[in-house]
């Protein structure tokens, strides 16, 4: 990639020389003097003279004027536009900008040209995340880099991770520095990272309101690279009001968003920045601080039972023998009072539990060993119980409150006996218990009016006999009941339930037939019937317009596939 600068009066034969077209590396030309001398007009010949032999060109004309008027975001979607005029620019900010620029433009052979450039902000807003700006810090314009010195540069750089601000820094550190001191400071990096570089990343963090440091804390302690709506579902519980914080973040480019905008993201010096500002709090006790994550602080604090009441969240942990199973007493969260966020993440064995926190918002407990929740445990701030391959038979004994939660996964959980009564989970949006399939025989009746439901598994519960004679789900999405080989009958749907798009119903030997009803499922996009005692699609499935995926078993027993529309 090829950047020329409008700058310095040069002749076009020099500038040739210096493109040297054959090169495939990134070279930055500039052109620089006082008004009127001839700048922009060697560019333009040169421009459109050698563009041919690039995949892409863009001339920028007028970049003070344009910058002044519309902001830098628009620099890069101009270059974006000129280079790649399909490409979607939906970005809003610099950052998003910088990261889009970097991975549409590396791998291509493209010739930029800037007319008017007065500030270096220019240049970094379309290129600051091009490794030219380590080398422009750490060695001199005419130094002929060494084998060695280019192996611990990319050790640097792949350590910034494409942060400018990291690069600046580091490679102004190492300047006029020899291999030796090189090699330690790089081996000092993997251990503890540069100060200057935390101290300036942590700018951004000490000026946001208190609510959005704790989201920005709680992401970084627990929730990078999770999934948004499940942390936003969790952080709303704690009444951190995520919709607007988290946007709050990304405008600062504190974490960021996957291109599916599906997961939450931040770059790993942020992460460790986040994670000083926890630990700098009391930093030789942990049991001192609000956030646990550290395997060995967990420990300390578990085996020495040196836990407060300040602890919010922790994540307990063995990867270091992680097959042992791990040990916990029975009143190991007893003072915990204010515990919102907890995961257990690895094999546990407990004999009972005394307390739980009311304050709970995340229980997300891997092969939870017991057979009930602690008894005195009342999760009316429950937001999302995660217990996945657990020996839980029930959740509690009796009715419990249940008036936040939002989403239930109790997939694997073989040992389930029956389901809670859910009348008090009004707000219920995820349901989960695939493969409990040893002893659940029914769901509550309450599950079929759950109005906030969108998603219902109960893939593989092979015991299941009995669902909801009637169902009236105004939102739920999805319904999955493949592999319930007992069920007997499919419920009867009391209104339309506009909502719903998949039904799967695959595996279902028992059922013979499906409710007449079921034609006002009006926005039904697929329809698994295969594995089912339905050989052929009752009539009424092919009044359904927006049907898009029929499969049933056909007469001679295979499973067949109908696409519609």
């Amino acid at each position: 990639m090829i950047m020329v600068s409008i700058g310095i009066s040069l002749r076009l034969e020099e500038l040739y020389s210096k493109i040297n077209i054959g090169e495939d590396d990134v070279r930055i030309i500039g052109i620089c003097g006082i008004g009127g001398i001839g700048k922009t007009t060697p560019a333009k010949v040169v421009c459109s003279q050698i563009s041919s032999h690039f995949e892409g060109k863009c001339f920028f004309a007028d970049i003070r004027e344009v910058s002044n008027k519309h902001g830098l975001v628009s620099l890069q979607k101009q270059l974006l536009s000129q280079i790649m005029p399909d490409e979607c620019l939906n970005f809003f900010n610099v950052h998003e900008g910088n990261a889009k620029i970097s991975c549409r433009l590396s791998s291509k052979k493209v010739l930029v040209v800037l007319d008017d450039v007065d500030s270096v902000q220019h240049l970094k807003c379309l290129v600051g995340r091009r490794n030219w700006l380590f080398n422009l810090k750490a060695f001199d314009s005419d130094t002929v880099l060494k084998d060695d010195f280019i192996e611990l540069s990319k050790h640097v750089v792949r350590y910034a991770g494409g942060l400018p601000l990291a690069l600046e820094i580091l490679g102004s550190f190492l300047y006029g520095r020899d291999l030796a001191q090189w090699r330690s400071a790089i081996e000092r990096l993997k251990q503890d990272s540069n100060k200057e570089i935390l101290d300036t990343l942590r700018i951004n963090f000490d000026g946001l309101e208190e609510r959005e440091k704790n989201i920005f804390l709680d992401i970084v302690c627990f929730f990078n690279g999770e999934k948004k709506d499940l942390v936003m579902k969790v952080l709303d519980g704690c009444e951190f009001f995520s919709n607007i914080g988290i946007d709050v973040l990304i405008k600062k480019s504190l974490i960021k968003v996957s291109d599916d905008n599906q997961y939450l993201r931040m770059h790993a010096l942020l992460q460790e920045m986040g994670r000083k500002i926890v630990e700098e709090k009391c930093v030789d006790k942990p049991g001192k601080r609000c956030r646990l994550w550290k395997e060995s602080d967990v420990h300390h604090v578990l085996v020495k039972n040196t836990a407060t009441k300040v602890i919010e969240g922790m994540i307990i942990d063995n990867k270091r023998e992680s097959s042992k199973m791990l040990n916990l007493s029975v009143d190991i969260f007893s003072k915990m009072k204010k515990l919102r966020l907890l995961k257990v993440l690895c094999q546990s064995n407990c004999d009972n539990l005394k307390y739980l926190s009311n304050e709970l918002r995340l229980l997300d407990w891997t092969g939870y060993p017991l057979r009930y929740l602690s008894s005195s445990f009342q999760p009316d701030n429950l937001v999302t119980l995660l217990l996945t391959y657990s020996h839980i038979e029930q959740l509690c004994k009796g009715n419990i409150p249940l008036y936040k939660l939002k989403m239930i996964n109790l997939k694997g959980s073989r040992n389930l006996i029956r389901t809670p009564d859910f009348t008090t989970a009004q707000k219920l949006k995820v349901l989960i218990m695939e493969g409990c399939c040893t002893r659940l025989v029914d769901v509550h009746p309450s599950t079929g009016v759950l109005k906030s439901l969108k998603l219902l598994n109960l893939r593989g519960c092979t015991s299941l006999k009995s669902f909801p004679i009637k169902i009236r789900m105004e939102s739920l999405e999805t319904l999955i009941l493949s592999g319930c080989s007992n069920l007997v009958r499919f419920p009867e749907i009391d209104g339309k339930m506009e909502c719903l798009k998949t039904l799967d119903l695959c595996g279902c030997s028992r059922v013979e037939n499906l409710p007449e009803n079921l034609q006002q499922v009006e926005f039904l996009e697929e329809l698994d019937l295969s594995g089912t005692a339905i050989t052929e699609p009752p009539s009424f499935i092919f009044q359904l317009k927006n049907l898009k995926i029929l499969s049933y078993n056909g007469c001679k027993g295979p499973s067949s596939k109908l696409r519609i529309n």
